[in-house]
């Protein structure tokens, strides 16, 4: 497990996640948005960070295409 720690610079939130290896989960993904942002803003995108980011260089969507939901995400750390 790898915690990483995402921040959104327009609400000054932060939150810490424990990631398997370089994923998050659907769980997580929703932890994140819901710590980081509030309902009905625009501010940031599926997981709620804004800004720079220590270490990551963002995270990409897994979308379940059936569904047509994000089901969690890929971290694509910097330098990688």
């Amino acid at each position: 497990m790898t915690t990483i720690t995402l921040t959104n610079d327009f609400h000054n939130t932060s939150v810490t996640l424990r990631a398997s290896g370089n994923k998050l989960s659907r769980g997580q993904m929703l932890k994140a948005k819901r710590a980081l942002c509030c309902d009905g803003c625009g501010c940031s995108g599926d997981f709620g960070y804004r800004g720079p980011q220590d270490g990551i260089d963002g995270i990409e969507p897994i979308y379940n295409s059936r569904l047509g939901e994000v089901e969690g995400g890929v971290i694509h750390w910097l330098g990688e």
